[in-house]
């Protein structure tokens, strides 16, 4: 329902969407979800400083999205922050090469 407050609204959707994440893998269901709703949970999940759920929900989306170059990185920027470096420095060399291209890995 649009209350008129888009800030609050794209909240309760991403809420929404996390909440129904958690139901589905708590069920060890194999969910399957889009690419920008993985990165919304992603970003759930590092805005409330939960790294290590964003990594088991990019760890997921690696296994569904396995090209992704932007999965990959992210990553690599997670275990970054949880000063895992040398395992960063690999993923990043991985992303190198499925997309040469990408500014954000550098």
């Amino acid at each position: 329902m649009f209350n008129g407050n888009f800030e609050e609204n794209y909240k309760e959707d991403v809420f929404s969407l996390v909440q129904r994440f958690e139901t589905l893998t708590k069920a060890n269901s194999s969910p399957f979800f889009e690419e920008t709703s993985l990165e919304q949970i992603i970003e759930y999940y590092e805005d409330t400083n939960k790294f290590e759920k964003a990594l088991e929900v990019v760890d997921i989306a690696i296994s569904q999205h396995p090209f992704s170059s932007s999965f990959i990185t992210k990553k690599a920027q997670l275990l970054f922050d949880l000063k895992q470096f040398h395992e960063a420095l690999d993923l990043l060399d991985k992303a190198t090469v499925l997309d040469p291209n990408d500014i954000n890995i550098y």
